[in-house]
């Protein structure tokens, strides 16, 4: 999953959804630098990708996607997981302000976050990539800009025409994934 789904999962706890959020940038044992729910976050954060890379549906998703972007299939798997999330969002017309509360929220425990998400903080917000994801061409924009960062050649720039030419496909394939996530970990027990 990408920064939209993990946010999500924890959501309404706000420390629960910092450590989702942080857990990227995290290496190695987080218990020397984090506790309480940030802790459970990170933690989290790392069950919700197991899980995801282990799911036989996403498994099938990422070989659907593999011939065209290779080893960054699983990237691109998560971003259109995002992307139907962001369309289907539970909370209806709330996606604005759900992103705006936590763009907020962030900032005012910016000396809680690793320095690399203190550097992409202010590009996430100024560009507002969560709501960013409910358009394909967001979609794409992200993709190319994260192509674009990435030191290896890849073909992330042509996620926006895959998503176009295989949008049935690439629901469907969310569309059965997300409630197995969903169930696994939307709750307000971690």
């Amino acid at each position: 999953m990408n920064f939209l789904a993990h946010l999500y999962l924890a959501y309404p706890d706000p420390d629960l959804m910092l450590g989702n959020f942080i857990a990227d940038a995290v290496k190695g044992n987080p218990e020397s630098r984090y506790s309480g729910r940030i802790l459970d976050g990170i933690r989290m954060h790392r069950q919700i990708d197991h899980f995801t890379d282990n799911h036989p549906i996403n498994k099938e998703f990422n070989a659907f996607l593999r011939p065209q972007f290779g080893k960054f299939a699983g990237v691109v798997s998560d971003i259109f997981h995002d992307h139907y999330l962001a369309i289907n969002w539970p909370l209806s017309s709330q996606l604005d302000n759900f992103a705006s509360d936590f763009y907020q929220f962030a900032q005012n425990r910016m000396d809680e976050l690793p320095q690399k998400v203190k550097y992409l903080l202010p590009f996430m917000i100024e560009q507002n990539w969560l709501l960013t994801y409910n358009s394909i061409s967001g979609i794409g924009k992200i993709c190319a800009q994260m192509g674009n960062r990435i030191q290896h050649q890849n073909t992330l720039h042509f996620a926006q025409d895959f998503l176009e030419n295989n949008y049935s496909d690439v629901s469907n394939f969310s569309m059965l994934f997300f409630p197995e996530i969903e169930s696994q970990f939307k709750s307000t027990k971690h």
